[in-house]
């Protein structure tokens, strides 16, 4: 059987779906955010994005399904973010502006950290995060790797530094939410400054 659609209609009718999906998914983190998890459902999601629940419905199989991408979307975006102010120039750059890069995704992007906080705090992720936060982690232990083979950093456990910087940025998140205002310039300088001194080949 042929497709009577020529590579051009399949190619518009691709960019449509990614767009549509793509609308969706923001719209999820905005109802999430505005409204939390419990609350947001399909109604109101797609109330928020002017189309129908079965438009939804066509692009994902359900809430579930339309959650784990909103989680996968605010970690690919995120990992975008901070690779685009990495300062490689050294490991003790490349860890600093990991983490300030980290804390400036927080801060602009509040909606997608919140909706991310729910759904996280929902405990609807457990079999996916690690899927989804494999970038981060990997980018992390890279980093760290790299400067204890230059002589960089002193020596430690890489993956067990890694997870305490990572449990250490999470945090922020969650003081965010509960204690706001926070200023995340100064918050991911001091912790950039504390893993910095974690890190180092001699004693403070």
């Amino acid at each position: 059987m042929y497709s009577n659609s020529s590579p051009k209609d399949q190619n518009t009718a691709s960019f449509i779906e990614k767009t549509r999906r793509a609308q969706i998914i923001t719209c999820t983190i905005e109802t999430i955010a505005a409204l939390g998890l419990p609350k947001a459902s399909l109604a109101q999601i797609a109330s928020r994005a002017g189309i129908t629940p079965g438009v939804i419905l066509y692009y994902f199989a359900g809430k579930a399904e339309l959650i784990s991408a909103v989680a996968a979307h605010v970690f690919a975006e995120g990992e975008v973010f901070v690779r685009a102010r990495m300062d490689t120039s050294s490991p003790r750059a490349a860890l600093a502006s990991f983490i300030t890069g980290n804390a400036a995704y927080m801060a602009e992007h509040a909606a997608s950290i919140t909706a991310l906080l729910a759904i996280r705090r929902a405990g609807t992720l457990p079999a996916l995060m690690p899927e989804v936060t494999a970038g981060r982690r990997g980018a992390v232990q890279n980093i760290l790797q790299t400067g204890q083979d230059k002589g960089a950093f002193r020596a430690f456990s890489v993956p067990v530094m890694a997870t305490a910087i990572i449990g250490a940025l999470d945090a922020l998140v969650v003081v965010a939410a509960t204690t706001p205002p926070i200023d995340f310039a100064t918050a991911g300088a001091e912790l950039a400054e504390t893993f910095a001194r974690a890190t180092e080949t001699t004693a403070p």
